[in-house]
């Protein structure tokens, strides 16, 4: 889900069980394989542009696809490929290449990624990360359903962690 604030609880499928709730001032993770939930303070961005609302970079002030190429100059040589429909969105297809700087802790990234963004809002719909080796897919998001802006319950962004679980509060503590 995404919420015109920036934040969101995605539907984690069956797969992939970890939890993210954002409520615009707090960010959890639950990773319940390992027993542990982080939390940790955020901050809105302010606005480059009106445009910059419906974006899915606002971490990066992108308020259209020629700024956020703009950001993603840390890979080789990005650039559009193709148009695709995905989730029932038009997108472009983003051919990323592989990272200028390569990762020693998570060399499984260091290969060259695709990326499907909304034409629209250029929320990223789909990523796909290959080996650096062989063609072998080593990671992969698909967004199957999306909707802008619905309405939806506040009780939806809170989060209490199961008891038990080891948590992290990374959040900053109030000045006294």
């Amino acid at each position: 889900m995404h919420r015109k604030h920036k934040t969101f609880a995605p539907e984690q499928a069956a797969h992939a069980p970890d939890v993210t709730v954002n409520d615009g001032r707090t960010l959890w993770r639950y990773e319940p394989a390992a027993n542990r939930a982080w939390s940790t303070d955020t901050t809105p961005r302010p606005r480059i542009t009106d445009a910059s609302e419906s974006s899915a970079f606002p971490e990066y002030g992108a308020a259209s696809l020629g700024d956020f190429l703009a950001q993603v100059q840390r890979r080789e040589a990005p650039s559009i490929i193709g148009e695709e429909q995905m989730a029932g969105r038009d997108a472009y297809i983003v051919a990323l290449g592989i990272p200028v700087t390569m990762s020693n802790s998570a060399p499984e990234i260091n290969g060259p990624m695709d990326i499907w963004i909304d034409k629209e809002t250029f929320f990223i719909l789909k990523t796909v990360t290959r080996s650096q080796e062989s063609d072998k897919v080593v990671s992969s998001m698909e967004v199957s359903a999306i909707r802008y802006n619905p309405s939806l319950d506040d009780a939806l962004f809170t989060f209490t962690p199961p008891i038990g679980v080891t948590v992290s509060d990374q959040r900053a503590s109030p000045v006294p």
